[in-house]
């Protein structure tokens, strides 16, 4: 989006609550709104209607019907009293937070305060700043639409439109009179508001290859609800706890409305983002902007091509098989899925944007195809020795048995036509039968950066072959990379029979994927390392994922049987009388409903995971001290008997050879190794250790077993290793936060020789 409103640096403008009477609608300053058992209600008034647009006094037109910025200095609503913007913050509905918006630009010493944040952002702009210590801390800015104390028809608006730039998710609520339903403490204030949402217009600098991501534009976004569309939270509408008042549809909530809010809650990543309501009119349909991942039946027009006969997979519909013919013939007969082809230790490695299954199963990646629109990631190769790393995404014409594929005939196919983005050249490699693999009929498919289609015939692919197509037993999607840690971006999204006008109706992109070149290369000279400790603060690397990423259990390889907790974090804190130290997590009210079968600890999105890469979350919490103590995260590595108490110990000397941590914390972290077999959490600071040197950035730091050595001298016994510690010391009135982002074998990447940082943007730490 645009930053102009970033200007101008933002400035904390606090708000000074000052009652206004109805008969007197004018105030010089923004004030919060009220909390539901105050009698005032704060807000913004002017003399004029119209704003000038020069010193020659003309008059703009304006582009909105309810609300202008650069016209109006309220939303008309036909009341001069009513129609105000408001901010608010969590300090609602008897909260004690302390989270609040601010704005860009100081504002005006008048009637019209918000005038200078009208005239700089041309809309409503600020950002939020949280009180973190709340859970979910929120705020945000409220159109007041009646009096205290009364409610408003606004029915004959059919809904609104919002036209808007974000950084921010908002969600939009039509308040009303409900009382009782936050007399259940679990609940957040608005589950009683029917509901709707605005979501966020950027997409940042380098998305994931999602199809939505290819098409968004990163510009204004105008979003049109009705009032049916609004719709309260199923807590309300089924919780036999619930006691509210009444339920209100969107279309009964706009007969007796009080104001309409927009509420933003912080997601622990709010450093530098903004948001911007820059015109606010009745509902017309006609004005919203089209997006591409819900458009309506309007948007479908554009596509009168009917390719039912030619297309054979979409990805767009969230199919997870190709349609070959011969899907009856076995579950797996047209699975898409990932191949690797690299020879000795090389490999290829791809990186989705959504997380999938957890067990190999016909519908494993319907979660990525489902994100994607098609089947994308970010591919990497490492070539340990090799000349080259090929993999990609393949699919069996008709299954496969335990040694070799099943050959089935598609000759009247034609041959293939597929729709692709790629950042780096790829090809299409068919395995035949009787052909040795290396041999295998291919064609190139040139890098793009946009979606395109290329079609070939089965005389293009295998010119001097009339058989070609009557024995496939596989077609795969393949990139080939010769260059250590080279990293690209890719989405294959259609996959058809041949014709000469395409197989597959999908629309070109707006514009090109963000990507200063086709694909980017870590250059091993560019980073520094030391002999051991790699500590590094670079932007690309092969995420630390075969121990642990970044949520659930870690896969330490010892589990002994399914109840046995091998894996299972727990809080370190000091639980005696004395309670020198606690360990807090910043959860949701959602987030803590597994708290109990997750040994206490959760994976919230405060630390790190969010609407952009579900790859960035983490593990985090502040240590607080009563007194000079320490307090932290532990996993199990192979759990404890059930029936006496007593650790399990596991073999990783080998499997692991060390661990790497990739981590924030505002204090140096010890990570303490336990093969003691006994679990005293006062035992901790005798035991091997190895201390990170606090950071603020996301930095990844490699450590073999022999770093790991008590004050006195000892070393770790990891053939018998019993707990992993993550411990901060704090003196007595402190809090230090830190973040585990994720954990990784020592022997899988401590001698690759480049930035282990992951592009991890750290929020939690650094707020």
């Amino acid at each position: 989006m645009s930053r102009k409103i970033l200007e101008i640096a933002f400035s904390a403008l606090l708000f000074v609550v000052a009652a206004c009477s109805d008969d007197n609608p004018s105030v010089s300053l923004v004030e919060p709104i009220a909390d539901e058992s105050s009698s005032s209600v704060g807000a913004l008034s002017s003399d004029g209607g119209v704003i000038e647009s020069s010193s020659t006094g003309a008059v703009k037109t304006a582009r909105y019907n309810l609300w202008d910025p650069a016209v109006d200095y309220k939303v008309n609503t036909g009341d001069d009293s009513t129609g105000f913007w408001r901010t608010f913050g969590d300090n609602l509905f008897g909260h004690q937070g302390e989270s609040k918006v601010i704005f860009p630009v100081e504002l005006e010493k008048s009637s019209t305060p918000l005038s200078s944040v009208f005239k700089h952002c041309d809309g409503l702009c600020g950002s939020i700043q949280p009180d973190y210590l709340m859970l979910g801390p929120w705020a945000g800015v409220e159109i007041q639409l009646a009096k205290e104390g009364s409610t408003a028809d606004i029915s004959s608006w059919g809904g609104i439109c919002v036209t808007y730039e974000s950084d921010y998710s908002i969600s939009v609520y039509l308040k009303v009179q409900v009382d009782g339903f936050d007399s259940n403490s679990l609940t957040k204030p608005f589950e009683a508001y029917p509901a709707n949402y605005l979501s966020e217009t950027t997409i940042g600098e380098s998305p994931a290859p999602t199809l939505f991501n290819l098409f968004s534009t990163n510009e204004v976004q105008t979003e049109c609800m009705k009032w049916s569309s609004f719709d309260v939270s199923s807590w309300a509408k089924n919780s036999g706890s619930s006691q509210i008042s009444k339920v209100y549809t969107g279309d009964e909530a706009a007969k007796e409305i009080q104001s309409i809010m927009f509420v933003i809650q912080s997601r622990g990543d709010d450093e530098n983002k903004v948001f911007n309501i820059k015109g606010v009119s009745t509902y017309d349909p006609s004005n919203a902007t089209q997006g591409w991942k819900y458009p309506d039946e309007k948007f479908y027009e554009r596509f009168p091509v009917d390719d039912t006969l030619t297309c054979l997979w979409k990805g767009g519909l969230g199919d997870t098989h190709v349609n070959t013919g011969y899907n009856d013939r076995d579950e797996y007969a047209g699975m898409l899925v990932p191949f690797d082809e690299s020879p000795a230790n090389s490999y290829a490695h791809i990186e989705y944007p959504a997380y999938p299954s957890m067990e190999f199963g016909p519908y494993m990646y319907e979660s990525v195809i489902g994100e994607c629109s098609g089947f994308c990631g970010t591919m990497d190769f490492y070539l340990d020795g090799s000349e080259y790393a090929v993999g990609g995404i393949t699919f069996n014409i008709a299954g496969s048995t335990d040694d070799d594929y099943v050959f089935e005939d598609v000759q009247d196919w034609g041959g293939v036509c597929v729709t692709y983005f790629s950042e780096k050249d790829a090809y299409l490699n068919f395995v035949v039968k009787d052909v040795p693999y290396e041999n295998s009929p291919k064609v190139a498919l040139p890098k793009s950066n946009e979606l395109v289609e290329r079609c070939f015939t089965w005389n293009e692919i295998a010119p001097n072959d009339p058989n070609m197509g009557r024995a496939v037993g596989a077609i795969q999607f393949a990139v080939k990379g010769t260059v250590d840690y080279e990293k690209f971006r890719f989405n294959l999204a259609g996959i058809g029979k041949y014709s000469d006008n395409g197989a597959c109706s999908i629309e070109t992109p707006v514009i090109t994927p963000k990507s200063s070149s086709s694909a980017w290369v870590r250059s091993s000279s560019s980073v520094g390392t030391s002999k051991h400790h790699k500590l590094y603060v670079e932007e690309q690397c092969i995420l630390l994922t075969d121990l642990w990423n970044f949520v659930g259990s870690v896969n330490t390889g010892c589990n002994r049987s399914e109840d046995d907790n091998a894996g299972r974090w727990y809080r370190i804190e000091d639980s005696s009388a004395v309670n020198k130290s606690n360990f807090t997590q910043p959860l949701k009210d959602e987030e803590t409903i597994y708290l109990e079968e997750n040994g206490g600890v959760e994976f919230p999105d405060s630390c790190g995971r969010n609407h952009h890469s579900l790859y960035e979350g983490g593990v985090c919490g502040t240590a607080e001290f009563k007194d000079d103590y320490f307090a932290g995260l532990g996993f199990y590595v192979a759990g404890f008997d059930h029936e006496n108490g007593s650790l399990l110990s596991g073999d990783v000397d080998e499997k692991w050879g060390g661990i790497c941590v990739t981590y924030a914390s505002e204090a140096d972290i010890d990570v303490v190794m336990n093969s003691s077999g006994v679990y005293d959490i006062q035992q901790l600071p005798k035991l091997p250790k190895v201390t990170l040197p606090k950071s603020s950035k996301a930095v990844t730091s490699c450590l073999p077993w022999n770093e790991f050595k008590s004050d006195d001298g000892k070393l770790v016994d990891p053939k018998n290793l019993t707990t992993v510690n993550f411990v901060v010391y704090g003196e007595k009135g402190t809090r230090k936060k830190f973040n585990i982002h994720g954990l990784g074998k020592y022997s899988t990447y401590a001698e690759y020789d480049y930035s282990l940082k992951c592009p991890i943007e750290e929020h939690f730490v650094t707020e």
